[in-house]
């Protein structure tokens, strides 16, 4: 279970231009800004701002965390190959190019793979651990390969895509690391249709814990985002069947978040941290993101 401490809600404001600025996540946005601010470079990879990098953070003890601004569109049309002088013919190995195209991916599909696996290789870089030309395609389970040498882990919310990495050695016990990000919006299957499936009756206090922090109607959204990053965090090691009602969260202070996981489903000993902070990206429309991570630690001696 984490202890966590009180370091105050982090509220980042990010460009997808060059330069460095600081924005207010405002009320009006269904979530209440925090004295404590953080200034987070924003560099921009093509002209026009499609794949580029838009947020580099650095979590401690976490890991470094890139976002990566993909290109907008709708469709479903089959996927073509990038044009000349495209970040994604530039940085990623051929295969991670062809991939998509191989499989038959759509258009969006596509876009989420290569705007993940820039994310993956630009925060590994960033954490100090080169990706190589091998590809970092995709393991048995489904989840995006790690970089030899490094543990990491992807999600995607169109137009963003962010991934998180360290070094494999980075911290002791080191486990898997996990991120999620989510649109900080009331869900469109509505916010209690959906805390109806991930808060268990055993949260409800942490969950109500949560009104005047965020707004009422995002709070389902941040619960989902985080047991996301759990999940991903301890998949590797966990029994069969791992799911999110097995992930239990709570209490909040400020931007920790402790974390139970039933008994049998990981290592006795093990331990999950988890935390959240709230990311503005100016990327087509001004939106507000829930950003979510978790590192999971192996019991000593394992």
């Amino acid at each position: 279970m984490l202890t966590p401490t009180k370091t105050g809600l982090s509220t980042l404001a990010l460009a997808a231009s060059c330069g460095v600025r600081c924005l207010e996540v405002r009320t009006s946005c269904g979530v209440r800004s925090s004295r404590a601010r953080r200034r987070v470079s924003a560099r921009r990879a093509g002209g026009d701002g499609a794949w580029a990098t838009v947020l580099d953070l650095d979590v401690p003890g976490a890991g470094r965390i890139v976002g990566v601004a993909m290109p907008q569109g709708v469709g479903v049309e089959r996927a073509r190959a990038p044009p000349a002088g495209s970040p994604v013919l530039a940085e990623l190995a051929p295969a991670e190019v062809a991939f998509p195209l191989d499989n038959a991916f759509s258009e969006p599909a596509a876009r989420d793979f290569w705007g993940g696996r820039l994310a993956l290789r630009r925060a590994a870089a960033a954490a100090g651990v080169a990706a190589g030309p091998e590809p970092l395609l995709r393991l048995a389970t489904g989840a995006p390969r790690a970089p030899p040498g490094a543990v990491a882990s992807v999600s995607h919310k169109r137009p963003l895509a962010v991934a998180l990495a360290r070094a494999a050695e980075a911290a002791p016990r080191a486990g898997g690391v996990g991120v999620d990000v989510e649109r900080a919006r009331e869900p469109r299957a509505g916010a209690a249709r959906l805390a109806r499936r991930v808060v268990r009756a055993d949260e409800r206090r942490a969950y109500a814990s949560l009104r005047g922090v965020v707004d009422v109607r995002v709070r389902a959204a941040l619960f989902f985002s985080l047991k996301e990053a759990v999940y991903k965090a301890v998949a590797g090691d966990a029994a069969a069947g791992l799911a999110l009602r097995h992930i239990r969260l709570g209490p909040f202070v400020d931007d920790a978040c402790g974390v139970r996981v039933d008994n049998g489903v990981l290592p006795a000993g093990a331990a999950v941290d988890a935390r959240w902070r709230v990311a503005r990206i100016p990327a087509g429309d001004d939106r507000v993101y829930f950003l979510s991570t978790a590192t999971y630690r192996r019991a000593p001696g394992a």
